[in-house]
Formats: C-alpha cells, structure tokens, sequence
C-alpha cells in the first residue's frame, strides 16, 4: 500500500459555497416584504439577509488568511486581517466598498443594539424618530464608513439598523465579497482560487459565480 507524507493549511474557505447557494435559493423563493420602513424589514426576510451577509464575509476571511499567511511579510503581523490586506492590497480598488462590508459583519455578529424612537399611524407603522446606538466603541472603520444622516453606509448604501439588513444589502455585500475574491485569484491562484468552482443548485451543477451573478441580476444590484 502506497504511503507518503504532505501538508496543509486549514481554511474553510468553498466549503461554504454550498451553503451559501442555498441561503440565496431560500431568500429568493420568498416574496419581497410589502411593510419594509426605515427601522426593520421583515423577519424572515431579515434572518437570511443577516445570515448571508455574515457567512459570505465569514468565508471571504478564510481566503484572507491564506493570504496573510502566503505574504511572509505579513504573516506575523498582529493587525486584523483586513488591515493586512488594504495595506498588501492598497491598489485594489474597492477598499472603501470592503471596509463597508466589514462594518455590517460587525453590527450583525455584535448585534449593534440601537434605542429607537418612532411614530406611527395608520398609513406609516414606524416613522424614525431618533436613533442612538448603545455601548458605543470606538471604530475608526464605522465612523469613516457611515452615513448616520441616513443611517446607511456611504458608497454601498448599507442599513446600519441590523433589523433593516434586507436582501438588497446581502446582494452588495456578497457582490463585493465574489469581486475581492476574484482580484485574490487574478493576484496569485496559490491564495485563492474560485472562479472555476461548482455548487448544485435545483439539481444541476452551475459555477458559484453564475448563482451570485443571477441573484445580484434579481435584486438589481451590479455583481
């Protein structure tokens, strides 16, 4: 019997993809709220947005520590790994966009708690009042990013309220989240390599890509 020895590293990194398709078939096949308003979308609606956007930067980070440690330059460096990446990466060109989807992983994964005031009647549920977040920490990426005139993030145009997150937004985040993993890819194959993965999606095998590209198409957002 054939013996040898080799290595690895460990990320997750496509092993999500799957999961992933399958949090959009779901979010897809569900009908678009009808009562959406300026603090909360629907909750089922809200669950798999919040869900998706979550996983799909929990994956892109799989991918940006197999690049750290593939930079020995930067493979000891105690900065969070998106600070690693903008500054091996300074020239990609959508650093803004990725810090902005960074910023919604936080206030999803930390559940940002927002003490809301709001009026109502019958032709408005919920008017914004007020909104001020608690236990507020000091983050430098949330206070370049954010838009609190609008209570949405500046160049993506995220919700910043975690019961607004809607399918549009997991459509810029996972949009984002695809082209990052792309310019991995065209920077060296040996960090990141998607383009040419399949996942099953109504029984039939389709490149990840085409899933992403199709529900970005649907929700009107550029993949």
């Amino acid at each position: 019997m054939a013996e040898g020895q080799s290595s690895l590293v460990t990320i997750v990194g496509s092993a999500y993809f799957h999961p992933i398709s399958d949090l959009l078939v779901r979010l897809k096949a569900l009908p678009s709220p009808t009562d959406d308003n300026q603090i909360k979308t629907g909750g089922i609606e809200n669950g798999y947005s919040a869900a998706l956007c979550v996983v799909s930067v929990v994956c892109l980070e799989s991918y940006l520590m197999r690049m750290r440690y593939t930079q020995q330059a930067v493979r000891n460096q105690t900065h969070n790994v998106l600070e690693v990446f903008c500054s091996v990466h300074a020239d990609f060109t959508s650093l803004d966009e990725l810090t902005e989807v960074y910023v919604i992983r936080d206030l999803l994964v930390h559940n940002h708690l927002w003490e809301i005031q709001y009026q109502w009647d019958e032709s408005c549920p919920m008017d914004l009042v007020e909104a001020v977040r608690s236990f507020i920490k000091r983050d430098r990426k949330y206070e370049r990013s954010v838009d609190l005139d609008n209570y949405q993030t500046k160049k993506l145009k995220l919700h910043i309220f975690p019961t607004r997150i809607d399918r549009h937004d997991a459509a810029k985040v996972l949009s984002t989240v695809w082209n990052t993993l792309l310019y991995l890819e065209r920077c060296d194959r040996n960090q990141c390599y998607v383009s040419h993965m399949y996942v099953k999606k109504d029984g039939i095998s389709i490149k990840f890509g085409e899933v992403i590209k199709e529900f970005c198409t649907d929700t009107r957002t550029d993949p």
